[in-house]
């Protein structure tokens, strides 16, 4: 045991196992070409295209948590945050989509007043339909 397993307390390394286990289950549900475009060793790469041929659910987790444990090994900052920005575009979707859910209701709620407001922010609507 180094001196840095001491001072992380049992909870904290139980945490960072678990945040490593999302980690490689998200690297398993991406495609080959998004993969691709990830800084990944090798050895790593491999192994998660061995977890997603895996269909039984015992054996896809037991290599899950030995995907887990490669990745504890590897230097993960510039994986962390190539995936950050593969999330990125779901984001900007998820945000346009709540600003359109806000107009929709606005003018459920507003009718006439709401649709005039409307095209003056968005000239590019068609008023008449």
């Amino acid at each position: 045991m180094t001196e840095d397993d001491i001072s992380v307390s049992k909870s904290q390394r139980k945490r960072e196992a678990n945040q490593l286990f999302e980690l490689g289950g998200r690297l398993v549900k991406l495609s080959p070409a998004q993969l691709d475009g990830l800084t990944l060793e090798p050895d790593v790469r491999e192994l998660i295209e061995k977890v997603q041929g895996i269909t039984r659910f015992v054996a896809r987790k037991r290599e899950l948590m030995f995907l887990a444990k490669q990745l504890r090994r590897a230097d993960r900052s510039e994986l962390l945050e190539e995936m950050e920005k593969l999330d990125q575009p779901h984001l900007s979707e998820r945000a346009a989509l709540h600003r359109l859910e806000a107009w929709r209701e606005f003018l459920l709620a507003n009718g006439r007043t709401a649709v005039s407001q409307l095209c003056s922010h968005h000239p590019e609507v068609d008023r008449p339909k």
